[in-house]
């Protein structure tokens, strides 16, 4: 594991399992921040594939990886990044996703304006395995585009995009291993609460 030299504003958690083929431009999405001041956690979760070494081959003192040895799964890996983060806020993304460049700067920004919020969240546009993206938004919450099923499907897979300040987090009920979703033992949720 590398330390990153400077507290940084925004730690941006980013686990990762056998994501080898879409991990380096989910990176490089952060490193084109216009915001400058982030540190990025990436996590390995027991990879079997290359994931581990395409994040270690990124030459940025802001980015820090760590290697869980083992499979643990979502929720444990999204609270190790939160145990482990440095940054003021706490921002969310996933391996194969990709964060527009002005993504931190307008969520910082509208944080920094707003001290009443603890945190607050980001339509996505859906992209497919080339890159390619969906004709529409998915405006959470309270979009008429999806359905109340596919937004709950949308945040069982963990796909809110959400930015919190980080002394709001060790407190919500979703940063605990036992939280379930649909109360089936093993099929938890990390995020579910927070979205509400």
């Amino acid at each position: 594991d590398c330390l990153s030299p400077i507290m940084p504003t925004v730690s941006v958690i980013m686990p990762v399992y056998n994501g080898a083929r879409f991990l380096a431009p989910a990176i490089h999405s952060v490193l084109s921040q216009t915001y400058p001041d982030w540190e990025l956690l990436v996590i390995d979760d027991g990879s079997q594939d290359d994931s581990r070494a395409i994040a270690a081959g990124f030459d940025d003192p802001r980015i820090r990886v760590l290697v869980n040895g083992v499979n643990r799964g979502l929720v444990h890996t999204r609270n190790r990044g939160l145990d482990e983060a440095a940054g003021r806020y706490v921002a969310f993304l996933d391996s194969d996703d990709i964060a527009r460049p002005q993504r931190l700067e307008k969520q910082i920004h509208h944080l920094e304006h707003h001290p009443e919020l603890g945190g607050i969240g980001a339509w996505v546009q859906p992209i497919d395995a080339n890159s390619t993206p969906s004709p529409y938004l998915w405006k959470l919450p309270g979009s008429t585009a999806i359905t109340r099923d596919e937004y709950d499907r949308y945040v069982k897979e963990g796909k809110i995009r959400i930015i919190a300040r980080g002394s709001d987090v060790p407190s919500a009920p979703w940063y605990e291993l036992g939280l379930q979703y649909g109360g089936k033992v093993g099929d938890r949720i990390n995020d579910h609460h927070l979205s509400l």
